[in-house]
């Protein structure tokens, strides 16, 4: 995140939806699309008020990948790039629940836990696969306690190394 800031020619909007991220994951999986329409709806406003929607790029990680799928859905212009760290797996498997290429005019996805907690479908115009995608990642357990820290590892690989 620091890189994308420290040019200080573009702005950076961070959505903290911590507040709805939390709970059974069926209630944030719900949330995450609610969560994602009200991002939409803020987009729009900024884009109406003079933001340029050439220079959008929109990142998520996990379930935060699908919500970004959600706001370019629910708008009537097209964003130009979506970028999906692992997006989640479970339950994004029915219509319009999850990410798909044509979310954006370039959806790439870049998987690390694919079939676990990260999904094992093609859902970018590209795709990218980190150690072959799947488990074990570099410096993590193959074998961890499942919903922990530990067990999340793999899952979190590409926003704990590669992004943070």
């Amino acid at each position: 995140m620091e890189a994308l800031c420290y040019e200080k020619t573009d702005n950076v909007v961070l959505l903290d939806w911590s507040k709805h991220s939390n709970g059974t994951y069926m209630t944030v999986f719900r949330n995450a699309q609610k969560v994602g329409r009200l991002f939409a709806q803020s987009i729009r406003l900024l884009v109406n008020s003079g933001l340029d929607v050439s220079k959008l790029y929109i990142l998520g990680h996990s379930l935060g990948a699908h919500l970004a799928g959600f706001v370019g859905k629910c708008n009537d212009f097209i964003i130009p790039r979506i970028t999906g760290l692992d997006p989640a797996n479970p339950f994004f498997y029915w219509p319009g629940c999850y990410l798909t290429p044509k979310d954006a005019a370039w959806v790439d996805t870049i998987h690390t836990d694919m079939g676990v907690y990260g999904t094992p479908l093609s859902m970018g115009t590209a795709q990218y696969y980190v150690n072959r995608g799947t488990r074990p990642q570099p410096g993590c357990k193959l074998i961890a306690i499942p919903l922990s820290d530990a067990g999340n590892i793999h899952h979190n690989y590409i926003y704990q190394k590669i992004i943070a």
